[in-house]
């Protein structure tokens, strides 16, 4: 494993230094921070291998980092039926068990029989944190009622709770102890929104929208969630009392489902690149502040960092987050080469204006990037 600093703009660089050396009265903290910005944050990261599941970990300043096998360790499985991401939390769903890895905090939760088996429930969705599971399923011999099943994992405590027939679009999700159901009613042109408390495992609020065609719900980080419809407007509400706090115009829509961060009234999203394409989707930013969408070019980055390379023949990346402390973005990334050389793989950091920073390759490939 090895650390590479990329100096791909070396000219602009130097100028940039002359101009700062003329400058009288620069203090050491902007020093710090410039410091700060080109060097990698620490980082975790889960990679997925036909033999195991590894989770890497990398300490800002290190030459390498480390992998621990939690296959050999912790009896994870290396095949699932799906996974999914809550931050820095990943649900790994296989048949009727689940293992919930908190990435950033080393940590497992595990549960033996999340849904009952047979063919009388149909699941709709399913969502995970660091110790609940909300499932949301069709009972198919009951009229083909939607219920909705919040399990604690830990001592198996399990609440249920009825919707009651419905024909639609349904969605969930899951943030520090709230749950939120959306039923988007197709024969009444209506959304309800359920917010739902995860340890009391009962409805607190409930509220009902003319269909505008809603996109997506995202949690905020002050008891508050954003409410995305497809008229180009958000609402943002009290989680706690369901009272209106703001209503806005936007320009960003996201999808329905995904998990979005909105930190500080900036959200962290993507954005999709037209195909055919070695490169699905980019970071972007939203400043709800000023309702402008930042994008930076993930594909033009990495490629020029393939075309420096000898023979470098097709670069990809399957995961990218968010450095608030830098302001720069982490990707992980694999290069395949036209001649007998392996792969290579690893992470990058990009800043915000879509110039690399600084390559750290890995023994193995990372599969999923993770903050702490």
């Amino acid at each position: 494993m090895k650390f590479q600093s990329q100096n791909l703009l070396l000219p602009k660089l130097v100028w940039l230094f002359l101009a700062t050396t003329a400058l009288v009265g620069c203090s050491s903290s902007d020093d710090d921070a410039n410091t700060q910005a080109n060097e990698m944050p620490s980082v975790r990261g889960l990679s997925f291998t036909a033999e195991a599941l590894l989770e890497y970990q990398y300490r800002s300043g290190q030459e390498q980092g480390s992998f621990r096998n939690l296959t050999l360790e912790e009896n994870y499985p290396v095949q699932y039926e799906f996974i999914h991401r809550q931050r820095g939390v990943f649900g790994l769903y296989r048949i009727q068990n689940v293992w919930m890895r908190d990435v950033v905090n080393s940590a497992t939760e595990q549960f033996l029989d999340y849904t009952t088996p047979g063919e009388s429930e149909r699941r709709e969705a399913v969502v995970n944190d660091e110790l609940h599971i909300a499932l949301l399923y069709r009972k198919l011999d009951a009229l083909d009622q939607l219920q909705l099943r919040i399990i604690n994992a830990q001592n198996n405590v399990q609440s249920n709770i009825n919707f009651g027939t419905f024909e639609g679009v349904s969605q969930i999700y899951l943030y520090e102890n709230s749950i939120i159901v959306t039923l988007k009613n197709l024969s009444t042109n209506t959304t309800q929104l359920y917010v739902i408390n995860v340890d009391q495992g009962q409805i607190n609020t409930e509220n009902t929208f003319l269909d505008t065609g809603i996109t997506a719900v995202i949690f905020g980080d002050n008891d508050d969630y954003y409410f995305f419809a497809g008229d180009q407007t958000y609402k943002r509400f009290s989680l706690s009392t369901s009272v209106l706090l703001e209503e806005q115009t936007t320009a960003f829509n996201p999808e329905s489902g995904r998990v979005y961060e909105i930190e500080n009234r900036l959200l962290v999203g993507n954005y999709f690149y037209l195909q055919p394409s070695f490169f699905n989707e980019g970071p972007l930013l939203y400043d709800l502040n000023t309702n402008t969408i930042t994008t930076v070019d993930l594909g033009a980055a990495l490629t020029a960092y393939m075309e420096e390379q000898t023979n470098g023949s097709r670069i990809e990346n399957t995961d990218f987050v968010f450095d608030r402390d830098s302001g720069s973005w982490i990707a992980n990334y694999l290069l395949s080469f036209s001649d007998d050389r392996p792969d290579e793989f690893g992470l990058v950091q990009i800043d915000r204006e879509g110039v690399l920073q600084n390559v750290l390759q890995t023994e193995f490939p990372i599969t999923r990037v993770v903050l702490y």
